[in-house]
């Protein structure tokens, strides 16, 4: 299974393209914030006053707790119809409104509410491992503020996906427009930012910052990410296999990468075509940036699978040029052309 794990702050448009990934590779989709959200909402409707100048946390949290195991709380997980309910009734427009967008933090803030819901969501996405669940064991895109980190630290994909705050409002602002609760981006992220980290990249988070990318641009980065995990996941299978199989000194050469110790892989696209370029840091994340005219060079060592990239950035100065020889692995670094 390949579990997909979205961290990103309000507006940067997590949801639309976490469902479209999902429904790309066949996979389940949860939305964690919806989860928050419909707590929030069912507080409200329970008479909990979330207005009040110190919330009862004891008892927001009993309310939580009730919510999910006294089932009243349910949610699909198919991305083309990811409803919220709540006792049957169809939430999802409702946790969206106004009203709950302002008072979702005030719930999602209360540390036992958050130990909850993360045991809820890692349950969910345990689930999707079993050849009768959504997905049939193919895997599961979850989004949300602490997916990365906290609720799926170990998945195969983890993103950070963000944009500059004033894109981030305008999308936000468009979403209002079309019968969305509207909000202050930046408020929200402060409010959220009180109890977990999804402004910066984690150690092995690949950051993605589509800030100057339109959405099939973005889900082409993802997807792409996705793929090259599928195809590590299916390696590890394969080699896994051989496992007591007598192989000589050239298979086992190939097995392990020793093999291409002396030889070095070099890919230069096109020179001045437009192109999608990440580059690693040190701590093992990486920023992917868009719109940049530059040649590439990348020389790949397959024996420990890790890149060094260079670029000419002069006239490019949205992208922040890095050269690592770090360990890193290949499948999280990308130069990819678009057109």
């Amino acid at each position: 299974m390949i579990r997909v794990a979205i961290d990103g702050p309000a507006g940067v448009g997590k949801s639309s393209t976490s469902k479209a990934l999902a429904r790309h590779f066949g996979f389940a989709y949860l939305d964690t914030g919806a989860m928050y959200r419909a707590c929030a909402w069912w507080c409200m409707r329970q008479g909990v006053d979330l207005d009040a100048e110190q919330v009862d946390e004891q008892l927001v949290t009993e309310t939580v707790g009730e919510f999910f195991t006294e089932g009243h709380f349910d949610i699909s997980v198919d991305p083309a119809d990811p409803k919220v309910l709540a006792d049957g009734e169809d939430i999802s427009d409702a946790i969206r409104a106004s009203e709950v967008s302002s008072h979702v933090s005030k719930v999602s803030n209360i540390i036992p509410v958050r130990h909850v819901l993360i045991a809820a969501q890692r349950a969910y996405i345990a689930r999707e491992a079993a050849e009768d669940s959504f997905s049939g064991g193919a895997g599961v895109v979850a989004e949300g503020r602490d997916i990365t980190t906290v609720v799926a630290p170990d998945a195969e994909v983890r993103v950070l996906l963000t944009a500059r705050e004033e894109v981030r409002q305008a999308r936000r602002t468009g979403q209002a427009v079309k019968g969305v609760g509207g909000e202050d981006v930046a408020a929200r992220d402060r409010a959220d930012s009180k109890v977990t980290s999804f402004l910066e990249a984690a150690d092995g988070v690949i950051t993605v910052d589509n800030s100057d990318m339109d959405f099939d641009e973005t889900l082409a980065v993802l997807v792409r990410m996705v793929e090259d995990a599928i195809e590590e996941q299916e390696y590890e299978r394969y080699a896994a296999n051989l496992t007591g199989y007598e192989l000589d000194e050239g298979d086992e050469a190939l097995i392990d990468g020793s093999a291409f110790d002396d030889r070095s892989e070099t890919y230069t696209p096109k020179l001045m075509e437009k192109a999608t370029m990440a580059t690693a840091t040190n701590s093992s994340s990486c920023t992917i940036s868009n719109s940049c005219y530059l040649s590439i060079t990348a020389d790949m060592n397959r024996s420990t699978r890790s890149i060094i990239t260079t670029a000419d950035t002069s006239s490019c100065p949205n992208i922040i040029h890095a050269t690592s020889s770090s360990n890193i692995p290949t499948r999280n670094l990308y130069a990819t052309t678009s057109t």
